[in-house]
């Protein structure tokens, strides 16, 4: 039987770039390339008598621009129920006018970005490529071939025992997510934010210039709360999002008066990911008074697994994203495999988790059983 491959077309202006891309693509063994371009007309054309799993692009191309090829392949996704359909990864700048269109790509039907390595490309940044971008290969060819999935995942295992839940108040809600991440967060905060007072701390695996411009554009989605990336020395305040700035780990400490303060250091942690979503919840459950909510959605990895059990220890409550709406249930996935989750709910179900706990509806639901 023939190895299962996803089809792939890569588009990018730079031939430099285009040829770095495909070497890359081309020593991984889920895929295989289908086409690769230096133009959105180019592609498009291909595209549109062409079946095709996984399309990279450049947003800054001549002609038709990137943000115009999305919306068509969105169409062409639309128009004829295409099954599988193409799913678009954005190729990205490091760079302020980068991010800011990367982000609006993602709220167009992009499913995740990948960011260009800086500089000349040393062996390192080649590692840094082939790293990004085989998560991205492998979350789209087991969407496509669930049945090869490997099934660790879906094992049944103990409970832990942990289970030290109580009716105190909570004092903030803890969000950590990784691949398919900023889309994920972009439809809850503005949401949640409109239930709870709490605040919200959250840390998205991403580069450093691309949270800024997140931060910015939650604030433009009309979330109720404050939405800040963090520098370091901010109070934890209700009504308020605080967002880890991308490429630090953002931690909490007691400041003065016993107020809840943030933290920001860079050194390397036990995923070498940034911003740790261990670090956070760890650092956050030492620190807060009240228990914690605690979330994990879409992600590759196991990252803020190994700190749900100090979160469950100070009374927190857990909540992981289902698998069916994950990009990757990956995080999500390893957290429920793990005995520590006390949730599992749809993207679109979790702020309704979360405002039951917060409200107090739980115990009133119990006591009507």
């Amino acid at each position: 039987m023939a190895q299962k491959k996803l089809t792939v077309v890569i588009v990018d202006d730079s031939n430099v770039f285009l040829n770095v891309l495909s070497e890359v693509v081309s020593r991984n063994p889920l895929c295989e390339i289908a086409g690769k371009f230096g133009s959105g007309e180019e592609a498009l054309d291909f595209l549109s008598k062409n079946t095709v799993d996984l399309l990279m692009l450049d947003l800054e191309l001549p002609g038709i621009g990137g943000l115009e090829v999305l919306e068509k392949i969105i169409e062409i996704n639309e128009s004829q129920l295409r099954n599988p359909q193409i799913e678009t990864l954005i190729i990205s700048l490091l760079s302020l006018p980068g991010a800011e269109v990367t982000i609006k790509a993602l709220e167009i039907g992009a499913f995740d970005f990948i960011a260009k390595p800086e500089g000349t490309y040393l062996p390192r940044n080649m590692e840094i490529l082939k790293k990004q971008l085989y998560e991205k290969i492998e979350m789209c060819f087991f969407k496509k071939y669930p049945s090869l999935k490997k099934s660790t995942l879906l094992e049944k295992k103990p409970k832990s025992g942990i289970v030290l839940r109580n009716d105190r108040s909570y004092s903030a809600v803890l969000i950590g997510a990784s691949t398919g991440g900023p889309k994920a967060v972009m439809s809850l905060i503005p949401e949640l934010s409109n239930l709870i007072s709490l605040p919200i701390i959250v840390a998205i695996h991403m580069p450093a210039v691309f949270s800024e411009v997140f931060a910015q554009n939650l604030n433009r989605r009309h979330a109720k709360h404050q939405v800040i990336e963090c520098s370091g020395g901010e109070i934890i305040e209700n009504e308020h999002v605080y967002l880890a700035p991308g490429g630090k780990n953002l931690v909490l400490k007691k400041g003065n008066e016993g107020k809840v303060v943030t933290l920001l250091d860079d050194t390397p942690n036990e995923e070498t990911v940034f911003p740790s979503i261990n670090s956070l919840f760890r650092s956050a459950a030492n620190t807060f008074d009240g228990p914690l909510i605690a979330v994990l959605l879409t992600g590759m990895g196991n990252d803020g697994c190994k700190a749900l059990s100090t979160i469950k220890r100070s009374g927190g409550y857990v909540v992981a994203q289902n698998e069916t709406s994950s990009v990757v249930w990956g995080m999500p996935g390893n957290a429920v495999a793990s005995g520590l989750v006390d949730a599992v709910a749809p993207l679109s179900k979790i702020t309704d988790e979360i405002f039951k706990r917060v409200s107090g509806l739980h115990s009133f639901s119990s006591r009507m059983r």
